[in-house]
């Protein structure tokens, strides 16, 4: 299942993974060079078919190790290719890393596929905590039901509040033996429901993650309807310093990010509405210079400037939402920047994500940020 996942999530946003492309890569340290072409385009061949091996070879410890190694590489490249569905399998595969495919120790395949468990406990938890914030409630909830509430009405209204606590009261079932099966069952409406939202008799968007909310459903049955309790997993020589990891990663860090001090997307904030939003303006000189392939993505919004919104660049081109970060948002500015004479002529706004006391005084406004080709 977690291949099948990989590679259709792959397959949906195949240029956020080659270099062919106009949205700007950002690596993880300035001086990694782009990847050139057709270099780019066979590892990425050559990570599909690392997938389909790993699908069907009995013992594939081997070709998972070299396909973590991989996909790893390409994410210090560019950081766009952090996508929360992308960090939740890359590290499920590298627990499977260490399964022990021959079968002669169940007691590490419990601790592996436990690691499994707390990967998915931490993402239905900082889901559920990312959402309790006044843009979920006034604009990603209502826009999202809208399929429903044209003949449910009352929806739009009473349930926004629902969804959080249904999302963390997931997290909290799936650890608790008595009330792991009932969570399972609520996991399986949710992402039901979730499919037919955003599927072709919904919104009909962002398909990227309907082979996630597929995969949550098998990976949630797989993994928990018949599991015992997990507490015993960590407690295996060998699989502490893996577990200890997956704990800080998908448990503790996610924290931080109500203080900005961790990536949204690493926390599983995805449709919170509670993260940075960024918009280029130039001027129309300078969008005469831009190749054409990024000048569609400009709009005229008053004389002599023109907006994009980085995120909308990011869907129309890649298939995947904007990585929603600042040094993100600067790197993609730099690239604009390239084609003017005046740094005056290219501005970037960011709308700031609210931190956690601003939330905490359920603040709706939140701090607009300006620059221009001088100061990103």
């Amino acid at each position: 299942m977690l291949c099948l996942a990989f590679f259709f999530g792959f397959f949906l946003s195949p240029h956020l993974w080659t270099s062919a492309r106009f949205y700007p890569m950002t690596p993880v340290v300035s001086f990694l060079p782009m990847i050139p072409f057709p270099i780019d385009r066979l590892i990425f061949s050559f990570v599909l078919i690392l997938l389909i091996l790993i699908l069907f070879i009995p013992k594939p410890t081997l070709f998972c190790v070299i396909f973590v190694l991989l996909a790893g590489i390409l994410c210090l490249f560019d950081q766009s290719r952090w996508q929360p569905w992308f960090y939740q399998y890359l590290f499920m595969m590298i627990a499977l890393c260490f399964y022990p495919w021959r079968g002669e120790d169940r007691k590490k395949e419990d601790a592996i596929l436990t690691i499994c468990r707390v990967i998915i406990v931490g993402v239905y938890f900082w889901s559920g905590i990312q959402k309790v914030n006044p843009v979920f409630f006034e604009s990603v909830f209502p826009n999202f039901v809208n399929p429903l509430t044209r003949f449910f009405p009352v929806i739009g209204d009473t349930s926004a509040i629902a969804i959080p606590l249904i999302e963390i009261g997931i997290a909290f079932g799936l650890l608790v033996e008595k009330f792991r099966r009932a969570a399972v069952i609520f996991a399986l409406i949710m992402h039901g429901v979730i499919l037919f939202l955003l599927g072709p008799f919904g919104n009909n968007s962002n398909n990227v993650v309907w082979p996630w909310n597929i995969s949550m459903i098998f990976f949630v049955f797989i993994l928990f309807w018949q599991t015992k309790s997990p507490s015993r997993a960590f407690q295996i020589r060998g699989m502490l310093p893996l577990s200890y990891t997956i704990i800080l990663l998908f448990c503790i860090l996610p924290f931080f990010s109500l203080f900005n001090l961790w990536d949204s997307y690493l926390s599983a904030s995805i449709y919170s509405g509670n993260y940075h939003w960024a918009h280029i303006y130039v001027s129309d000189e300078v969008k005469k210079q831009l190749p054409k392939d990024v000048r569609i993505h400009f709009t005229k919004v008053k004389e002599d400037k023109n907006r994009a919104s980085i995120h909308s660049w990011s869907f129309r081109e890649l298939n995947v939402p904007a990585y929603p970060e600042i040094r993100i948002y600067k790197n993609i500015t730099r690239y604009i920047c390239s084609f003017a004479e005046n740094p005056a002529d290219v501005a970037l706004t960011i709308s700031m994500r609210r931190d956690i006391g601003q939330l905490l005084r359920w603040q709706k406004k939140t701090e607009i940020l300006r620059y221009n080709c001088l100061t990103i």
